[in-house]
């Protein structure tokens, strides 16, 4: 059984829609940070191939953030090509 840590970015339209994706603990912190932002870095844990990952940690970020996140991947992945 695979088991790995991510961590997703995305923006979240509900919590029904991320409750069906991954478990999410009873964790107060993480369920307030779910709520209370328009985008999560989301980190899981757990079997990916059977959808039965677990949020280990939720942080909240601005459009911003998001978008400098969005550039490094970006960077990442065309710095990876050339070599």
């Amino acid at each position: 059984m695979p088991t790995s840590l991510s961590t997703t970015f995305k923006k979240i339209d509900s919590m029904s829609y991320l409750e069906q994706s991954v478990n999410i603990p009873a964790d107060e912190s993480v369920i307030q940070t779910l709520e209370n932002s328009s985008y999560a870095a989301i980190f899981t844990e757990g079997n990916i191939e059977e959808n039965k990952s677990t949020v280990i940690l939720a942080s909240g970020l601005t459009v911003d953030e998001l978008n400098k996140e969005k550039s490094k991947t970006i960077d990442r992945v065309a710095s990876a090509r050339q070599i």
